[in-house]
């Protein structure tokens, strides 16, 4: 709904103080006094009537006549009788009479009731008007066009600067949130109420194809509401149909996506070797271990230091040290970093077992150096850091607020540059209208929010842990209230603005909205890639190895006492045939000093067993 706003107009009145005092009096019952009048006055005594409105914007200059020769005369201290004789006798006694001027505004105290106060004086030799040292303005009241004003007030949900909730004791709406917060202290110092309304088509403001704007900015130009408040961005093409207060803070724009998740974090022990590599070192052991096992057969220096040290006393043990079974355990081992019972003798053999040591050791120091980073650094999908970032990847695609200056900034940027290239990602984003509509998309993983610090900064915290930011921070920008063109609230706005910056409470209370009801630590909000400890889950893909590896020597051993089972079966059947030869067995000896029992008795000990 459109609202005439009066013309601001500023009244001279030069008369005795009778006429101005008539003047004053008619002035006020026509409502001429209102905030929005300025009047100037030349009476000679100060007005004291009571009954002047609050915050009359009234000025009264008044002359003070200085002689040489005679002290100096205060009209408004003086009789009309005797000023007209001081005059005349300054007029006839010297020429050079100067004249002083002194102005008194008029202000309302805290009690609503009218005064005047010496604003500022003549200075003659630097012949301008000098301000008293506690007042600045010529008109005291000047910035008082809002006291006891009820404005409208346009606004929408934007956390954490703008929260609105229902209050179900008293069944109204409530707003709250860094910006209102900043609203009610303006509110405060000049005595001003509001109404909250929202805009009908829950956008911010923009301007279409047409040259209309939507939103809150357009509510705004129409006159529907006095101002708009929340994180509203200071653009040139803003500013050239409406105005903004003093920026009450300065951030920029990033990017926020969902938390990537670390995946098959169990076994992340395997993961410093490619599979390939997994495979490539048993098949290595085996080939191997077959090698050093047939040269050992074939090397005569071998087969010489064999017989010299064995076959003499025990021809079956020389067999048994260069079994194939002991050279593959032989490189077994050595992956291990343990030792074997069987090393080869001939210098070829060595030479093998040498190469093979080499390997093993570039294998091992390779898992062992890259083993420390699986461990300690998640292993996650690399982040999004930056707008450059975005365009080289089509894993996520770019989505931001309809009917923000956001958008405005992507889709109107100048081709072939960065913006304009993301501006043409947006094209196929869905209209989403709140925060809440933009992290739900955010939620599955195929979008990213680009919005402002403040929001991102609580969208991270809230709830801890879901969601990172981008490390770069792009298109730094103030954030302020917006207001008509030329508006007179808005040096209002901005004098208070001013002084909560310098008072250092906005950063106080916008630290304290940006962290509300969040435990998050710093090191957690970002999307940077940062160290962790090594926990349960991390070691539990090492534990299943060892399980699965003890299972197995289970099933081994399971396998090894039923074919022993076999062997002695078969030894009671052979033993009732050959009963008369029980005697002789067991007073035989084996030739290597190992002693047979009785045959009912024997543990099998023949190679072929295994």
């Amino acid at each position: 709904m459109s609202r005439c706003v009066p013309a601001y107009r500023l009244f001279v009145l030069l008369a005795d103080s009778t006429v101005v005092t008539e003047t004053i009096d008619q002035a006020s019952l026509s409502g001429l006094l209102h905030n929005r009048f300025y009047w100037i006055t030349a009476g000679d005594e100060l007005l004291t009537d009571p009954m002047l409105p609050k915050f009359s914007n009234i000025l009264q200059v008044l002359p003070l006549i200085e002689c040489q020769d005679y002290r100096r005369a205060t009209i408004s201290n003086e009789t009309n009788n005797l000023r007209e004789e001081m005059w005349a006798t300054c007029m006839r006694q010297d020429s050079s009479i100067t004249a002083k001027y002194e102005i008194y505004s008029s202000f309302t105290d805290n009690s609503g009731i009218t005064k005047f106060r010496k604003t500022w004086r003549w200075s003659i030799k630097e012949k301008q008007f000098i301000a008293n040292k506690t007042e600045n303005n010529v008109f005291m009241n000047k910035h008082r066009a809002i006291y006891n004003r009820r404005l409208i007030v346009t606004s929408q949900l934007a956390w954490p600067t703008v929260i609105k909730y229902y209050n179900k004791t008293t069944n109204e709406t409530l707003w709250d949130g860094f910006c209102f917060q900043i609203l009610r202290e303006i509110s405060k110092v000049y005595n001003f109420s509001f109404d909250v309304i929202q805009p009908p088509d829950n956008q911010w403001g923009a301007q279409d194809e047409n040259g209309r704007w939507s939103g809150m900015v357009g509510m705004v130009m129409r006159g529907e509401a006095d101002v708009a408040v929340g994180p509203f961005t200071i653009t040139d093409l803003r500013e050239r149909f409406i105005d903004f207060t003093y920026p009450y803070a300065e951030a920029g724009l990033t990017l926020v996506m969902k938390k990537p998740q670390e995946q098959n974090k169990a076994f992340k022990i395997l993961k410093p070797l490619n599979w390939r590599v997994w495979y490539l070192i048993p098949s290595m052991m085996i080939v191997v271990g077959i090698v050093i096992h047939v040269a050992t057969l074939i090397s005569p220096f071998d087969r010489r230091q064999i017989a010299k040290r064995f076959e003499r006393k025990c021809p079956k043990k020389a067999r048994k040290k260069s079994s194939l079974e002991n050279t593959i355990w032989l490189t077994f081992g050595t992956i291990l970093e343990q030792g074997a019972d069987f090393y080869p003798k001939a210098q070829s053999g060595r030479i093998m077992v040498m190469c093979w040591w080499f390997f093993t050791i570039i294998i091992l120091a390779t898992y062992t150096a890259d083993l420390a980073a699986y461990l300690t650094v998640p292993d996650i999908p690399a982040p999004v850091n930056s707008l450059e970032e975005l365009l080289l990847q089509h894993r996520v695609q770019p989505i931001t607020t309809t009917g923000t200056s956001t958008e405005s900034l992507f889709k109107g940027a100048t081709d072939g540059t960065v913006y304009s290239r993301v501006g043409d990602r947006m094209k196929t984003m869905p209209k989403v209208y709140s925060m809440e509509e933009a992290t739900e998309y955010v939620d599955q993983g195929n979008w990213v929010y680009i919005t402002d610090t403040s929001t991102a900064d609580y969208v991270v915290k809230h709830p801890c842990g879901q969601y990172v930011v981008a490390d770069e921070i792009f298109y730094i920008t103030g954030y302020g209230f917006v207001l008509p063109e030329n508006s007179q609230l808005k040096e209002a706005f901005d004098e208070r603005i001013i002084r909560l910056h310098q008072s250092g409470l906005l950063k106080k209370w916008n630290d304290a909205w940006a962290a509300m009801d969040s435990d998050c630590k710093d090191d957690t909000i970002h999307a940077a890639v940062i160290n962790q400890g090594i926990d349960l889950e991390t070691i539990i893909g090492l534990l299943v190895i060892l399980g699965c590896s003890i299972g197995l020597a289970l099933l081994v051993l399971g396998f090894e006492v039923v074919v022993f089972n076999m062997k002695q079966r078969r030894l009671k059947t052979i033993s009732e045939s050959f009963g008369r030869r029980r005697q002789r067995a067991d007073n035989s000896r084996g030739e290597c000093g190992v002693e047979l029992q009785h045959v009912n008795r024997i543990v099998w000990t023949d190679h072929s067993l295994y």
